[in-house]
């Protein structure tokens, strides 16, 4: 959703890397292009502390389970990994807000995916 925080940069012993936090709902495109495609995805991120640059990292990998967290609701982790060459501005436990590239979409799915997951799984799925 726009707006929302969806990870933080974080620093580990070694290469850093992004641990983005997917809510669950949003999983099937990511596992659609992952099956259509490279397994790789290009992410690109913009970092609050500055704006006005995007970065970009590959996804490593799909975390192997949803779990709850305070703030988004049930997320799945989705480690990246990205160059901290680029990283020169950033500091570990930055705010950033990320795009995982999945493909093209028609316009009535960008439009409308929010309307039919949920007419799906409140409406439909009660029926």
């Amino acid at each position: 959703r726009q707006g929302q925080i969806m990870l933080k940069l974080v620093a580990p012993a070694g290469a850093w890397e992004l641990e983005i936090r997917l809510p669950e709902d949003r999983l099937g495109a990511v596992l659609d292009a992952q099956r259509s495609g490279d397994a790789k995805l290009a992410i690109t991120f913009l970092s609050a502390t500055d704006p006005g640059r995007e970065f970009t990292a590959v996804l490593r990998e799909v975390g192997p389970a949803a779990e709850p967290h305070e703030d988004e609701g049930t997320v799945i982790r989705l480690p990246a990994d990205l160059d901290k060459t680029q990283l020169a501005q950033l500091h570990p436990g930055s705010d950033v807000r990320v795009r995982i590239h999945c493909g093209s979409r028609s316009l009535g799915y960008v439009l409308f995916h929010d309307l039919w997951s949920f007419v799906q799984s409140q409406i439909l799925f009660r029926l």
